[in-house]
């Protein structure tokens, strides 16, 4: 069974830990190619934290603007996604909160801040926060090289 996702969602991981490494110009350019592939499927339910991460990248390179459109347009995809993504609103609302702290727009940030923190106190009675700080660990433990060296195998398997 093929899933054409699974590149563009690799492609987007290994954005992130490039970002994280500080290779900005191959990080973008693999975010705007997961968000190409992605827009074409026809069904997009794993565009939005694609787009999420990208607006957290274009936030933390001082990119205010791009960072919010991106991160509206996510919000956007998932409000009419279903089942909801609850936690996928809920990291979009963090990017997007963070955006306007950072454009001193403390109150509107104040808002949202406090529509993610009710999500996730709706979840965490859930184990749905369990995966999410598993991976973060593990990014923080310095195994970014053979995480990267994983996906970098994986997206040459898909595209040959």
């Amino acid at each position: 069974m093929q899933q054409p996702e699974r590149l563009p969602q690799s492609q987007a991981e290994l954005a992130k830990l490039l970002f994280m490494r500080g290779e900005y110009v191959e990080a973008e350019s693999l975010f705007i190619r997961a968000v190409a592939i992605l827009e074409e499927l026809p069904s997009q339910p794993h565009l939005a934290p694609v787009l999420t991460n990208f607006a957290r990248y274009y936030s933390l390179r001082g990119q205010l603007d791009r960072a919010e459109a991106q991160c509206r347009r996510a919000l956007d995809l998932q409000s009419h996604n279903q089942p909801r993504d609850e936690l996928g609103i809920a990291d979009s609302l963090d990017v997007l909160a963070r955006i306007k702290s950072a454009r001193a727009r403390f109150a509107e940030a104040e808002s949202i801040f406090r529509q993610e923190l009710a999500i996730r106190e709706k979840l965490a009675r859930s184990d749905s926060l369990g995966l999410a700080a598993n991976l973060k660990n593990s990014a923080e433990s310095g195994s970014f090289s053979a995480i990267t060296t994983r996906l970098r195998r994986f997206i040459n398997a898909l595209c040959p």
